[in-house]
């Protein structure tokens, strides 16, 4: 079995190799073509003496379909160039199973977790029971009778009031 030196950083590598492969397969098999990049920028230049530095920001740039004819072969070459990079530095990692550039796989070291286990379905319910005899299915205010007393507790004379005068 391989040792690696840097367990994360393979992994990391194997990531971004299989994203790099899997763009290059969309391009040789699917019509693939740029359709956005990012321009990052570099080291500014150093200010000379008195003058403020310049802040430069990263660019977003959208090609509209189809696509330049001239950039896709271009971004092309630098993918398979840099899927190259990364198998050097697999290489330099103590990795000696290297995919060939190009290819796609995962990296050996992310083995599959358990398998899912999904728990059985519970029984369908049961239609509810039917309603008791006699009875219409129509909602009724609880002690709904008809009176006062059984709407508030109290009768028609008393309405709860009292009066707190001296006697």
């Amino acid at each position: 079995m391989t040792e690696y030196s840097d367990l994360d950083e393979v992994n990391r590598l194997y990531a971004e190799n299989e994203n790099v492969n899997a763009a290059i397969d969309v391009i040789d098999n699917a019509g693939g073509w740029v359709s956005a990049f990012t321009v990052m920028p570099g080291t500014p230049p150093t200010p000379k003496e008195g003058e403020m530095p310049v802040t430069y920001m990263a660019t977003s740039i959208t090609v509209p379909p189809p696509g330049d004819p001239d950039l896709t072969p271009q971004i092309r070459a630098a993918l398979v160039k840099r899927s190259e990079t990364i198998m050097a530095e697999l290489a330099s990692l103590g990795v000696t199973d290297t995919p060939p550039t190009g290819t796609r796989r995962q990296p050996p070291m992310m083995m599959p977790g358990p398998p899912i286990i999904t728990p059985p379905m519970p029984p369908p319910l049961s239609a509810p029971p039917p309603p008791p005899e006699g009875a219409t299915g129509a909602l009724e205010p609880v002690g709904a009778t008809g009176t006062a007393e059984s709407a508030n507790g109290a009768t028609e004379a008393s309405s709860g009031a009292t009066d707190h005068a001296p006697a």
